[in-house]
This record gives structure tokens, C-alpha cells and sequence, in this order.
């Protein structure tokens, strides 16, 4: 899994999203009662608070819910997405309805197990 720069293009068609930004701003959102793309994430600090944050798998050229690498977006405001607190991340972990995860060496991931490990980088790293 890795992060991807919100701003860095990909050849795609015209019409499409070229940036990680562009997807995640192609997803739809109304409020949190009407969540459209985005589904809320449970996130558990080492302090012992959690916070809300939404996810999404986006679509950018190759990437998708139904392809081999997904571009998965999180973030505390899908409305807005502010730059320091939201996440483009690429991962090759299966998306669990995908047909793609029998062929796939790893097993699948939802959006909060996808949030949940990136969220231990900073611990890593």
C-alpha cells in the first residue's frame, strides 16, 4: 500500500479523472445521513479516542474497486477533503466482491482494514 500525490495526472481519456483528487471529487457525497460512495470508517488512536472518517474505492485509470490495484480515498470530510487529513492510497489488496480476489495472492480488504493499516505508517515508518 502506498500513497499516491493528490495532484500527480495519468494518461486516461478525455473526460475522465486524470488525478487522485479528481476521483475522489468524482465520488458522490450529500451528508453523513446520505453518505452516496462514501462509507463511514471507525478510526482508534493510540490515546484511546476514535474518530469518524469516510472511505472510498475511486476509479482512475487502471485502478478500481474491480481491478488488481484499487485507489482507495479516506478522509474526516468527503464535502471538502482537506489536504492534510485525506488520504489517496494504492493497494493491491483485493476489493472482497471483486472477481480478481480468487486469483490474488492476498486476501481481500474492506475500507477499514485498508484505512486501519495505513493508519499504522507513521508507527513504522
Amino acid at each position: 500500500m502506498v500513497a499516491l500525490k493528490p495532484h500527480c495526472g495519468t494518461w486516461v481519456p478525455v473526460g475522465q479523472p486524470h488525478t487522485p483528487i479528481d476521483a475522489a471529487h468524482a465520488l458522490t457525497w450529500k451528508n453523513a445521513d446520505h453518505p452516496g460512495d462514501w462509507t463511514p470508517v471507525e478510526r482508534h488512536f493510540r490515546d484511546g479516542h476514535t474518530e469518524t472518517w469516510w472511505a472510498a474505492d475511486a476509479r482512475l485509470g487502471g485502478y478500481g474497486p474491480d481491478s488488481p490495484c484499487r485507489l482507495v480515498v479516506a478522509t474526516t470530510d468527503p464535502a471538502t477533503l482537506p489536504e492534510k487529513a485525506t488520504w489517496h492510497l494504492a493497494t493491491n489488496l483485493p476489493h472482497p466482491n471483486a472477481a480478481c480476489t480468487a486469483t490474488s495472492p492476498h486476501l481481500p480488504a474492506d475500507l477499514a482494514e485498508i484505512v486501519r493499516l495505513y493508519g499504522l505508517r507513521p508507527w513504522i515508518e
